[in-house]
């Protein structure tokens, strides 16, 4: 239900979790800290967006006992990486790990060969729409392009959350089936995923494309 992916490197490759691992480890010792100048926190909770294999998160959750920590990523080799270091170093009540519904979702797709994308990031559809319909005969194709706004306060949040709720619910056993997930946690994503989407601070949009020609 987020926007579309664009991370141009294979997020599931062994060499770019080893390259996030040295980049955590440069980035902490260049800027000085973990925080930024002048941030000080000691206890709460943090989110960490774009977690990698998590490496930031667990050297705050060793410095700061009493801060709790949430890392997201869309890379589910990542994700399980930094899930079993967690539980190694003993922290794993503290700092949760899990990847994106959507991610699982493309990544269900993917290894199911369905969709155009080369690496499961996305669907690939749009682009392919000019030639499919350019091999089925069709003349003068046509594109228009709709934005659907979930946001909380949005006309279509409550219609839109209810679909991509229930989109996943039905996925579920594929993401089981695949070893992308348990049951267990695709059913704690889809119930985060609700509760996330009834705060107020909640943005979500969907780019939908359709595509028309005519046969001659």
């Amino acid at each position: 239900m987020a926007q579309e992916n664009h991370y141009v490197i294979d997020s599931e490759s062994g060499a770019e979790m080893a390259r996030l691992i040295d980049q955590d480890y440069l980035m902490t010792r260049l800027t000085g800290g973990w925080f930024p100048p002048g941030v000080e926190i000691e206890r709460g909770k943090i989110l960490d967006l774009g977690c990698g294999p998590g490496g930031w998160a667990l050297e705050v959750a060793h410095a700061y006992p009493e801060i709790e920590l949430v890392g997201v990523d869309i890379s589910n080799i990542m994700i399980a990486y930094a899930q079993t270091h967690a539980k190694l170093q003993q922290v794993q009540e503290r700092v949760k790990f899990q990847t994106q519904l959507r991610a699982l979702a493309l990544q269900a797709l993917h290894r199911s060969g369905l969709g155009f994308s080369f690496d499961g990031t996305n669907i690939g559809i749009v682009h392919m729409l000019y030639p499919l319909l350019q091999q089925s005969g069709g003349k003068t194709i046509e594109y228009a392009a709709y934005v659907l706004n979930m946001a909380y306060d949005a006309p279509f949040h409550q219609a839109g959350v209810k679909n991509g709720y229930i989109a996943y619910q039905l996925m579920s056993k594929l993401f089981v089936k695949l070893g992308l997930a348990t049951a267990e946690e695709v059913q704690q994503l889809c119930e985060q995923f609700r509760a996330d989407s009834y705060q107020p601070t909640f943005a979500s949009t969907m780019i939908m494309t359709r595509a028309w020609g005519y046969k001659l």
